[in-house]
């Protein structure tokens, strides 16, 4: 097994020497996405009555932005919207800022959510979609997989981050609804529901 590993490594380490870069490829299933999803529910007006009800004006917590897919899928979907964007990967942070730091309709914020306020080790990993405040297990498939085509040397980087918590945000901005709650926060997604119905 562990030499089926290197060899993968060492074909992926290859084929990026040459400025190439192998990904998978997924099954696209119609209508089974997170667009077709909104779209269900914007077409049967089930947004009525929270915030500002049907298309109107969505306030939106998008919890662990990226590169910001999640910004560029919703400004597609609402007309009208206010984003509250939170990335704690600074480095992630910068792109968003030269993406969208003049839209005054999008609010950035370089800082992680969870049941409380603390600084916290969060580690970074050169494939970014799978940094968290979590660590990964080194020997799980998960981490070989994804740590495979950039090898194993500086792969993983721990920076001190802070964390708050939804509600203390939430009040401090006199936030008292949420329309639609994004969260990809790899591991803590429990932590930040927990503070959930503290908003009121």
């Amino acid at each position: 097994m562990k030499f089926l590993i290197e060899i993968k490594r060492l074909f992926f380490k290859c084929i990026n020497l040459f400025g190439y870069k192998v990904v998978g490829i997924k099954k696209i299933v119609k209508h089974n996405n997170l667009d077709s999803i909104i779209y269900y529910l914007l077409e049967n007006n089930k947004f009525a009555g929270v915030g500002g009800g049907g298309r109107g004006k969505k306030t939106i917590f998008d919890i662990g932005a990226n590169k910001g897919q999640s910004i560029e899928r919703f400004k597609k979907i609402f007309d009208k919207y206010l984003i509250y964007s939170f990335e704690p990967n600074p480095y992630l942070f910068t792109e968003l800022k030269k993406n969208y730091f003049f839209d005054k309709n999008i609010i950035l914020l370089n800082f992680g959510l969870s049941n409380k306020t603390s600084i916290e080790n969060f580690h970074i990993y050169k494939n970014d979609r799978i940094s968290s405040f979590i660590s990964a297990d080194k020997k799980s498939k998960f981490y070989l997989s994804r740590s495979m085509p950039f090898g194993k040397k500086n792969f993983e980087k721990i920076i001190k981050v802070k964390l708050n918590k939804l509600d203390n945000f939430a009040k401090k901005y006199n936030i008292k609804n949420i329309d639609i709650l994004k969260i990809d926060t790899q591991g803590l997604e429990d932590k930040v529901l927990r503070r959930i119905k503290k908003i009121t």
